[in-house]
């Protein structure tokens, strides 16, 4: 139903996420679905949403993947863990489903460089992949 939290994707997938997330995490993810939840988004500043670099970047693919790998070490060399989107890694970008998505080629540059592990269940489904520092 409409309005349900418990129906409601994007705020079971914050709410799973919340439980894990410190105050210094980096999170990536495709769209800015947190900022729904304006009291979660506004308490935790470190996201990086790929529809704001796309557009920030005029969707110049090489410039947003840069933008992608310094925000990711820089976490990693501040000893921060990453949470990833789990549809950024398991669904390539389509127009419908994943507009603000990454390409297959970018997914494996970003797999074959980071100890991706899966990090957070909803529903018994992974829902936030996660990178440990």
């Amino acid at each position: 139903a409409a309005g349900d939290p418990n129906n409601d994707y994007y705020y079971l997938v914050t709410t799973a996420l919340q439980a894990e997330l410190a105050p210094g995490d980096l999170v990536i993810l495709r769209g800015n679905i947190l900022d729904v939840y304006i009291p979660f988004y506004a308490q935790h500043s470190g996201f990086l949403s790929l529809r704001e670099a796309e557009y920030n970047t005029g969707n110049d693919r090489a410039a947003v993947m840069a933008e992608i790998f310094r925000r990711m070490d820089e976490a990693q060399s501040t000893g921060v863990v990453v949470w990833i989107d789990q549809i950024l890694l398991d669904e390539p970008r389509s127009a419908d489903r994943n507009p603000f998505g990454l390409l297959p080629v970018e997914i494996e540059a970003l797999k074959a460089r980071y100890s991706i592990q899966p990090g957070v269940a909803s529903n018994g489904s992974n829902v936030w992949y996660r990178i440990a520092p």
